[in-house]
């Protein structure tokens, strides 16, 4: 079963069912979220350059001050492109999870790991923007000691702790279920850095 994420932390938001394995999930960046950086970068790469075209500056010192609203335009929508090349799929085996990934300029990796070799099922709380307004995001994720190799199972923004699934996650996978105790409980608009996981026993909270 092959399933795509409706809700990775940022850029993906992945919810993974794990009742039914094997499954796998797309954790590629979402294009939901690229599309619209493209567009903004090329927008105001366009717009600065037509100015520049318009209204030449009168000298080389206001040229050099004028260019960065252009490059910045274009490193956005550079950037946004290069998301847009990546891709990682991830399959939830009995016993091991199977990692495919592509990089923005052709490179392939491919990895599989027992679920032994990952530290637990974490979940955390991590504070952020959108344009308006603070917000919450709540993540469980498959936890490994090489920040590369994690795995979002949940992310969703909200203030509801979902205790069960994290838990139910963490069972189905026969790994320990790991709380980051130093998640905000409230959206402040900080990100908040990976605090120290301490272990919680199954059935509290």
């Amino acid at each position: 079963m092959t399933t795509r994420s409706d809700s990775n932390w940022q850029w993906v938001r992945p919810r993974v069912d794990l009742r039914e394995l094997p499954v796998t999930i797309d954790l590629s960046p979402l294009r939901s979220f690229v599309w619209p950086g493209i567009a903004l970068g090329a927008l105001l790469f366009v717009l600065a350059a037509g100015h520049l075209i318009q209204h030449p500056p009168p000298n080389l010192g206001t040229l050099i001050m004028m260019l960065p609203f252009p490059g910045a335009g274009l490193a956005i929508a550079a950037w946004c492109g290069i998301q847009l090349l990546k891709r990682r799929i991830v399959t939830f085996e009995r016993d091991v999870v199977s990692v495919q990934e592509r990089t923005a300029f052709g490179g392939t990796r491919a990895w599989q790991s027992p679920y032994s070799a990952f530290e637990g099922v974490v979940y955390k709380r991590r504070s952020g923007k959108t344009r308006r307004n603070p917000v919450l995001y709540q993540i469980i994720e498959l936890s490994h000691r090489d920040p590369r190799r994690s795995i979002p199972l949940y992310v969703k923004v909200g203030d509801k702790r979902p205790i069960d699934l994290w838990r139910s996650y963490a069972e189905a996978l026969g790994l320990p279920a790991i709380e980051d105790k130093n998640s905000p409980e409230k959206p402040d608009g900080v990100l908040f850095s990976y605090g120290e996981p301490l272990r919680s026993p199954f059935g509290q909270g």
